[in-house]
């Protein structure tokens, strides 16, 4: 077999060094600041909102569930001078809210509420409103544009994040191709420097994200990443948590890198296959593979929402195929541009990691369609929004790589008829020697006339009527559709990164929907989530309640129902009745009708100011419903 070698390397590995930084460019220069992958679905008081007495109070309802900070909520005053206010909590037992007390007696004039949570997949989110006590005043305090994972230190987590990827790949992916297709090619050091060069990337990215983790969550300075403190916080948390968890493998993980390249070594010594230890090595690095793409799986997308117990194993076995594939690709590449004489994969190798590719890229399907719909719901939002189109983007990009993945298979065939062909070519030649044999001993130079001599017999590959051209060579083909489809699977890394980074389309239509529907701030509007538990399977969530102008006399209250991933969902009964205890009034019934989704009534008519207990009674089925109060105040 003729070497791999490819002619002038060095130019057209830096050719595929500078697409490649084109297509990373084009992606990243695309991406902005990192998209907030959850909403605030509504804050009382509201934004904008004037009230006639200062609020005891500072409440926030978000679309999905919030990790909080001591300091998460921060009242400034129309001087931008910090309030005393107490330490932010959840309301209740209800993790999508947060709550922070504020001091009584607040003087009029507006009031900024500066805030900062990290959604349940990882990523912080931050933003600023205003309301104001008695009438705006001319002055308002100012804060900075920047929010938690953006500028300087959200670049670098980013970055860090797609070396991470990478880093994973190139582990996973060269190891299986080393267990799975190649046993014997983990004695070359090219490919044992390949599968270091993975874990050692692994390795570091994961120490660069897990101390940058302090300043992207906070949006405070670089020097944070320094800060012992700030680290000691990050541990505590459950991203912090997965990363050291991710380190702690990757540290068990250099015993079996270190028996990947022992099986491979003490083969060589002995002069046969590695093949006997190579069952246990491929259960480990099965392990290995799966515990290190949990730590992603836990921490993403599929942490949030609904369906996790699913979407969980299916995100962790979505980066486990991609690995295989992807990973073991570049692996090919390495062998079919860098191969020496005597060090080229058979063509068996390389038909084994065809099929291998085969089978990652069914699964792959199986799992991206699947995680597709849990994320973006419909066909509107596959369309016009932007987690949208990066998702037809980076199926544009697998396509693509498919495609040449299929003419790579093309030339994989052809690589392995010359091997047939020399296997049946040996097989014949015993019996060529034989008959040559006796024809010496029968005829010798006398043999009759017109009579063939075996060594007459025309060379095997010259038979008669065969004069076309030579066929292509097919190492030379199958090395340049190998090297297309790794760069293309870079960029659908590349792409993988920006969508981890991207609010799903799902997300943004349940924020949408919520604005539609929701009263407009209005002075002394009132709103109010009550989480409620009927005991039954998704029979839990919360109703979000807004009562306008929340005064004697006539009011108008509308109410969503919403299940605990966020999303809107539809109940048979809704019921909300107010009692005031101090004045004898009540139960009354505000006589709620269903309206295309949300519940309301235009005519609630409360007597008295004061302190009223509002009844709210939730009912799933016919059977599960439950009752939950809450306190509110008429002026």
């Amino acid at each position: 077999m003729s070497t791999f070698a490819a002619s002038r390397p060095g130019r057209r590995a830096g050719a595929l060094v500078l697409l490649l930084g084109a297509v990373l460019g084009l992606l990243f220069a695309g991406a902005g600041p990192a998209a907030a992958h959850a909403k605030v679905r509504d804050t009382n008081p509201a934004e904008g909102s004037v009230l006639k007495t200062a609020p005891s109070e500072v409440t926030m309802t978000f679309t999905e569930s919030m990790t909080l900070f001591e300091d998460s909520i921060k009242v400034l005053d129309p001087d931008g001078r910090r309030i005393e206010a107490g330490t932010t909590e959840h309301v209740g037992s209800d993790p999508a809210t947060a709550r922070v007390a504020l001091p009584a007696g607040l003087a009029d004039g507006t009031y900024t509420v500066s805030w900062k949570a990290v959604s349940a997949d990882s990523h912080p989110i931050g933003e600023a409103f205003v309301f104001s006590v008695g009438a705006p005043s001319p002055t308002r305090a100012v804060v900075s544009d920047t929010q938690p994972g953006e500028g300087l230190v959200g670049t670098l987590y980013s970055g860090a994040r797609f070396v991470a990827y990478l880093g994973y790949v190139l582990m996973v992916g060269t190891a299986a191709f080393l267990l799975v297709c190649w046993p014997d090619g983990a004695r070359l050091r090219r490919m044992r420097r390949l599968l270091v060069a993975g874990w050692v990337t692994l390795l570091l990215s994961g120490l660069t994200l897990l101390t940058l983790r302090a300043p992207y969550t906070s949006g405070e300075s670089l020097a944070e990443a320094v800060d012992p403190a700030a680290l000691r916080d990050t541990l505590g948390t459950e991203p912090g948590s997965a990363l050291m968890v991710r380190l702690l493998v990757l540290a068990a993980s250099g015993l079996f890198l270190a028996g990947v390249a022992g099986a491979a070594k003490d083969a060589a010594d002995a002069g046969s296959s590695p093949g006997r230890r190579r069952p246990a090595l491929i259960a480990a690095g099965a392990l290995i593979a799966s515990a290190l793409a949990y730590t992603w799986a836990l921490t993403g997308h599929a942490a949030a929402g609904e369906q996790t117990r699913l979407a969980i194993p299916a995100d962790a076995l979505h980066l486990v195929t991609v690995a295989l594939w992807l990973g073991g690709l570049v692996a090919l590449v390495i062998v079919l541009f860098r191969a020496r004489e005597g060090e080229e994969a058979p063509p068996e190798a390389v038909a084994r990691f065809s099929r291998l590719a085969f089978v990652s890229v069914v699964v792959l399907a199986a799992t991206g369609l699947y995680q597709s719909w849990r994320l973006v719901g419909s066909w509107d939002a596959l369309t016009s929004s932007r987690f949208g189109t990066l998702l037809l983007l980076k199926t544009a990009a697998v396509a693509a790589v498919l495609l040449v993945a299929a003419y790579s298979r093309r030339w994989t065939a052809r690589l392995r008829e010359p091997a047939e062909e020399t296997a049946a070519g040996e097989a014949r030649e015993p019996a060529l020697a034989v008959a040559a044999a006796r024809g010496s001993a029968q005829g010798g130079a006398d043999s009759p006339q017109g009579e063939a001599s075996p060594t007459d017999t025309p060379e095997l590959g010259t038979a008669s009527g065969d004069t076309g051209p030579a066929d292509p060579d097919p190492r030379h083909r199958l090395r340049r559709s190998v090297a297309a489809e790794a760069l293309l699977a870079v960029a659908v890394l590349g792409i993988t990164t920006v969508l981890t980074e991207t609010t799903p389309a799902r997300t943004e239509a349940n924020a949408a929907t919520v604005a539609a529907v929701t009263v407009p701030a209005q002075p002394n509007a009132v709103s109010v989530t009550v989480p409620f538990d009927t005991g039954a399977e998704n029979g839990s969530g919360n109703v979000l309640i807004t009562l306008s102008p929340a005064s004697v006399g006539r009011n108008e209250l509308q109410a969503l129902v919403y299940a605990v991933d966020g999303g809107i969902i539809s109940i048979p009964e809704l019921r909300i009745t107010f009692t005031s205890a101090d004045g004898g009034i009540g139960p009354l019934d505000a006589n709620l009708r269903n309206v295309g989704g949300y519940w309301q009534t235009g005519n609630l008519q409360l007597s008295k100011a004061g302190k009223w207990t509002m009844a709210v009674t939730v009912r799933v089925t016919d059977i599960d419903q439950t009752t939950t109060t809450k306190s509110i105040t008429i002026s």
